[in-house]
C-alpha cells in the first residue's frame, strides 16, 4: 500500500505571511510610541504662542494618527485619509469653524476617497 503524500505548501505561504506581519508591526508600534511621546511631551512643555508650536502640533498629530490608524487598519491608504481628516478637523477647530457638520463632511469625502480607490484597484 502506498502512501499519498500531502502537501503543505499553504500552511507553510501562510506562515510566512504572519512572519511578514510580525516583523512589519514592531517598527510601526515604535513610531507610534515616539510620536505620541513627542506629541504630549509638545502639549505639556510648549508655549502654544511660539510660531512653530502650531505646525509642528500638526505635524505630530498627522503622523500619530497616521500610524496608530494604519496599524489598526493594516493599509496605508485607510491610514492616510483618517489623518488627513483629523488633521482637517483640527485645523478648522483652530480657525473658528466650530460647526458639528464639517467633520461630517469630511468623514463623508474620505469614505468616497476610500471607495474610489478601492474601485480603481480592481
Amino acid at each position: 500500500m502506498r502512501l499519498k503524500k500531502i502537501n503543505f505548501e499553504h500552511l507553510k505561504k501562510a506562515r510566512i505571511e504572519n512572519a511578514k506581519l510580525r516583523k512589519n508591526i514592531v517598527p510601526a508600534i515604535v513610531l507610534v510610541l515616539l510620536s505620541t511621546l513627542s506629541l504630549v511631551y509638545l502639549i505639556f512643555n510648549v508655549d502654544p504662542d511660539k510660531f512653530w508650536s502650531k505646525p509642528l502640533f500638526f505635524l505630530l498629530v498627522f503622523l500619530d494618527s497616521f500610524f496608530i490608524f494604519t496599524i489598526i487598519f493594516a493599509k496605508k491608504r485607510r491610514g492616510l485619509i483618517s489623518a488627513i481628516i483629523i488633521c482637517a478637523t483640527l485645523l478648522l477647530r483652530l480657525l473658528g469653524q466650530t460647526s458639528f457638520y464639517f467633520p461630517l463632511v469630511l468623514i463623508g469625502v474620505g469614505f468616497v476617497f476610500e471607495v474610489i480607490f478601492t474601485l480603481k484597484n480592481r
